[in-house]
């Protein structure tokens, strides 16, 4: 698991990484003393989980895990403070940890072993398949392999970088079952997040182009705006 710490206190972000580096299987990529720091680094860096202090200068803790949250959905907040009674408002903001500093080992371990099956459980989502009935024959493929998926009629067309083909699965079913995969970039859309390579705007329309994919995709308004704060 991969990791960022934000804190402006420098004692307090050392003290939260000696406990973290007990556990070897997490990575640190790098850490921020305040709000834009931690914004810049998250959308360049694209952690996993980020450690995040309530009290912090300019933007707070509460803020920037609101701003973290509309531009990578997918992403682990988890609150490290020494004010307890800010617990409720940091759910609020879909919060995976908090935890009241001085830090306790026990209670860190906890958070995260919780984590990491989160992860496990995302990663086994995406390693899944679905059914695919073509031409009178059963297949099935990989959600990892679906590029984008669109609306028709009654049922949903999937594109892959070498086919297409109609599933049973709604959009809404797709986007629900693997959130960290699809972005929702149109009511009848959803892309691979980590297969975009452009968002383009001409006279008033805004376009996506997915990678392995030759005809771009229509982009709503209010999608387009998400995307180009990413």
């Amino acid at each position: 698991m991969n990791y960022l710490i934000v804190d402006d206190e420098p004692l307090a972000r050392a003290r939260l990484q000696r406990l973290l580096q007990n556990h070897p299987h997490w990575h640190k990529l790098g850490e921020a003393s305040n709000a834009q720091q931690a914004l810049q680094l998250s959308v360049t860096l694209n952690p996993q989980v980020v450690f995040v202090d309530i009290n912090l200068p300019g933007h707070s803790g509460l803020e920037l895990a609101t701003e973290l949250r509309a531009k990578l959905p997918s992403l682990h907040i988890v609150f490290v403070t020494a004010h307890p009674q800010f617990a409720l408002a940091a759910f609020d903001v879909f919060a995976a940890g908090y935890l009241v500093k001085p830090l306790s080992e026990e209670k860190l371990a906890a958070v995260l072993l919780q984590l990491s099956a989160k992860e496990q459980q995302t990663q086994a989502k995406l390693s899944a398949s679905i059914k695919v009935q073509q031409g009178g024959v059963l297949t099935w493929v990989a959600v990892a392999d679906i590029l984008v998926a669109q609306a028709e009629d009654k049922y949903t067309r999937i594109y892959t970088q070498t086919n297409q083909m109609l599933v049973d699965n709604s959009l809404k079913s797709l986007l629900q079952d693997y959130p960290h995969h699809f972005i929702q970039v149109h009511r009848q859309t959803l892309v691979a997040q980590h297969a975009i390579e452009f968002v383009q705007s001409k006279d008033g329309q805004h376009n996506i182009k997915v990678r392995g994919i030759t005809p771009l995709f229509p982009v709503s308004r209010r999608a387009y705006s998400q995307l180009k704060a990413k």
